[in-house]
Protein backbone atom coordinates (compact mmCIF):
# COMPACT_ATOMS: atom_id res chain seq x y z
CA UNK A 1 0.00 0.00 0.00
CA UNK A 2 1.11 3.44 -1.18
CA UNK A 3 2.11 6.04 1.63
CA UNK A 4 -1.33 8.25 0.42
CA UNK A 5 -3.45 5.38 -0.10
CA UNK A 6 -2.81 4.18 3.78
CA UNK A 7 -3.49 7.97 4.86
CA UNK A 8 -6.68 8.46 2.76
CA UNK A 9 -7.95 5.29 4.67
CA UNK A 10 -6.87 6.68 7.77
CA UNK A 11 -8.25 9.38 7.42
CA UNK A 12 -11.52 7.51 6.50
CA UNK A 13 -11.87 5.43 9.19
CA UNK A 14 -11.03 8.23 12.00
CA UNK A 15 -14.32 10.16 10.37
CA UNK A 16 -16.49 7.00 11.02
CA UNK A 17 -15.47 6.74 14.50
CA UNK A 18 -16.19 10.36 15.09
CA UNK A 19 -19.65 10.15 13.39
CA UNK A 20 -20.24 7.26 15.63
CA UNK A 21 -20.05 9.13 18.74
CA UNK A 22 -23.49 10.75 18.40
CA UNK A 23 -24.68 7.31 18.94
CA UNK A 24 -21.93 6.48 22.00
CA UNK A 25 -24.59 6.66 24.66
CA UNK A 26 -27.52 4.52 23.12
CA UNK A 27 -24.36 2.27 21.97
CA UNK A 28 -23.61 1.92 26.13
CA UNK A 29 -26.75 1.73 27.21
CA UNK A 30 -28.29 -1.08 24.92
CA UNK A 31 -25.02 -2.95 25.84
CA UNK A 32 -25.42 -3.19 29.03
CA UNK A 33 -29.16 -3.99 28.62
CA UNK A 34 -27.71 -6.77 26.18
CA UNK A 35 -25.54 -8.00 29.12
CA UNK A 36 -28.60 -8.63 30.84
CA UNK A 37 -30.44 -10.33 28.94
CA UNK A 38 -27.64 -12.66 28.65
CA UNK A 39 -27.61 -12.98 32.05
CA UNK A 40 -31.27 -13.62 31.91
CA UNK A 41 -31.01 -15.96 29.53
CA UNK A 42 -33.60 -14.49 26.92
CA UNK A 43 -31.65 -14.99 23.92
CA UNK A 44 -33.93 -13.85 21.72
CA UNK A 45 -33.66 -10.86 23.02
CA UNK A 46 -30.00 -11.00 22.58
CA UNK A 47 -29.77 -11.97 18.91
CA UNK A 48 -32.16 -9.02 18.47
CA UNK A 49 -30.65 -6.03 20.33
CA UNK A 50 -27.17 -7.90 19.36
CA UNK A 51 -27.33 -6.59 15.55
CA UNK A 52 -28.75 -3.07 16.77
CA UNK A 53 -25.92 -2.66 18.96
CA UNK A 54 -23.42 -3.79 16.30
CA UNK A 55 -25.06 -1.12 13.85
CA UNK A 56 -24.85 1.54 16.75
CA UNK A 57 -21.01 1.45 17.00
CA UNK A 58 -18.90 -0.77 14.77
CA UNK A 59 -15.79 0.66 16.50
CA UNK A 60 -16.83 -1.64 19.56
CA UNK A 61 -14.61 -1.23 22.58
CA UNK A 62 -15.84 -4.61 24.00
CA UNK A 63 -16.43 -6.67 21.53
CA UNK A 64 -16.02 -10.16 23.63
CA UNK A 65 -19.19 -8.75 25.39
CA UNK A 66 -20.97 -8.78 22.13
CA UNK A 67 -19.56 -11.31 20.57
CA UNK A 68 -20.03 -14.02 23.53
CA UNK A 69 -22.86 -13.02 24.36
CA UNK A 70 -24.39 -13.70 20.69
CA UNK A 71 -22.64 -16.80 20.38
CA UNK A 72 -24.12 -17.97 23.82
CA UNK A 73 -27.53 -17.28 22.21
CA UNK A 74 -26.96 -19.15 19.01
CA UNK A 75 -26.03 -22.51 21.11
CA UNK A 76 -28.47 -22.33 23.33
CA UNK A 77 -31.42 -22.09 20.77
CA UNK A 78 -29.55 -24.83 18.50
CA UNK A 79 -28.13 -22.53 16.09
CA UNK A 80 -24.60 -24.04 14.94
CA UNK A 81 -24.53 -22.57 11.92
CA UNK A 82 -25.19 -18.82 12.64
CA UNK A 83 -22.65 -16.45 11.04
CA UNK A 84 -19.86 -15.08 13.57
CA UNK A 85 -21.16 -11.49 14.90
CA UNK A 86 -17.77 -9.90 13.76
Amino acid sequence: MEPEEFDSNFRLAGQGRWQNRRHFDKWRTSLKDLVQQAKNKNYDEVLKEGEEVRGLYRTNVYPRILTSSMAEADLAKGNKQAPPPY
